[in-house]
């Protein structure tokens, strides 16, 4: 006989979570039960204070589920590290997979800004000058931008603004692939998988999200790693506290080139491929990411006190469609969550600035990086004091 399924109803079992499920369950699974067993948590009567806020976690969740692909949302304070607002799907009840955490994707040219930190550490200059002009390697890789054709000689400014693939392949080869993972390394990148050539240059390592948000927090913060954390404090059912968390941070580049950076990534926002994330009345910076095909999307960026990553991707890696960059497929869901951030939080319209940083601002070409003169487009950039 032809076998038939046997028609049977639906009981669904596992986990349920009303509120901010893929943030407990994160909780719940890398921290509260490997450290108190299921006995304690389920039953131990432990009241666990955490560092989400609410409101901007049903915001998140919000704009999430009605993007038209998965994927995750991840918002931090740079400045301590608390996680606000973490989102790993479209739906919980659909799917437990966690892609804020679980999800290990290619980041796109939302990497590059690490190998320009490497630069700017090893002594370059926003205003120098690169070459975006046809590469050809003996193993047969030609990398080519997304735009075809090429600009010639550009500005390192100029070159991360538009997201130009050939600058930045150049830029790791001249700086050094050990130097562009030992930054990533230090900003807080731990995957294990990161190709350990130029490739890397393009966003070929595979990273979360909250990886991704942490390493941009240093661009915040002027300079340091800080550990995401979403557990404040664990009190026992008798009162007393078994465990407290707080900010933790470490020096991962100096201030001058997390300013310089982060003012290189302003003008992202301003005239480069991030425009559509500007909100009015308020410095921000960030850098848009698309892998091979339209594959993958993301946006990672920062206002005053607030760094958010948002992903966008198919579980089955199966493209998001024709044209489906970072700019089109994940500007919108992280434009509409900062909008209500910003007053939600009563965030401040300006970055501070450390006195210690040693920087100095100037208005340059942005083709040239020269003074910039009457007629010219000026990109406000930061660089160290004297080489005004």
């Amino acid at each position: 006989e032809q076998p038939r399924f046997r028609e049977r109803p639906v009981v669904k079992s596992g986990l349920f979570l009303k509120d901010a499920p893929y943030f407990v369950s994160y909780l719940l699974f890398k921290q509260l039960l490997p450290t108190y067993g299921t006995d304690q948590v389920y039953r131990g009567g432990l009241q666990v204070h955490t560092t989400i806020d609410i409101d901007l976690q049903k915001k998140a969740e919000e704009v999430i589920s009605r993007m038209g692909h998965e994927g995750a949302l991840v918002a931090l304070d740079p400045d301590t590290g608390e996680i606000l607002a973490l989102v790993g799907g479209r739906k919980f009840d659909n799917s437990k997979f966690n892609r804020a955490i679980q999800a290990y994707r290619q980041p796109g040219s939302s990497f590059k800004p690490i190998v320009y930190a490497a630069a700017l550490e090893a002594g370059y200059r926003p205003i120098d000058h690169i070459l975006d002009a046809p590469l050809n390697f003996e193993n047969g890789w030609s990398p080519e931008n997304y735009e075809k054709g090429y600009a010639g000689e550009v500005t390192f400014i100029y070159a991360l603004a538009h997201s130009i693939n050939t600058s930045a392949v150049r830029l790791a080869q001249i700086t050094g692939v050990s130097k562009v993972i030992d930054m990533a390394r230090r900003m807080g990148i731990t995957t294990p998988y990161v190709p350990e050539d130029l490739s890397i240059a393009l966003g070929t390592a595979s990273v979360t999200p909250l990886e991704m948000a942490k390493a941009y927090c240093t661009f915040a913060n002027n300079g340091y790693k800080v550990e995401p954390y979403g557990i404040k404090e664990i009190t026992g059912k008798n009162g007393d506290s078994l465990e407290q968390n707080g900010p933790n941070l470490t020096s991962a580049m100096s201030p001058a080139t997390a300013v310089g950076m982060r003012s290189m990534l302003e003008q992202v926002v301003l005239w480069g491929t991030g425009t559509r994330a500007r909100i009015d009345g308020y410095e921000m910076f960030g850098k848009t990411g698309t892998t091979n095909d339209c594959t993958d999307a993301w946006f990672i960026g920062g206002v005053p006190g607030l760094v958010v990553a948002v992903y966008v991707g198919n579980d089955n890696h199966k493209p998001l469609g024709s044209r489906q960059t970072g700019a089109v497929a994940a500007i919108p869901a992280w434009k509409s969550f900062v909008s209500y951030a910003v007053k939600k939080l009563s965030l401040p319209g300006k970055f501070n600035m450390p006195a210690d940083a040693g920087i100095e601002a100037v208005g340059v070409c942005r083709r040239t990086g020269f003074i910039a003169a009457r007629g010219c487009p000026v990109a406000n950039v930061l660089v160290n004091s004297g080489q005004a």
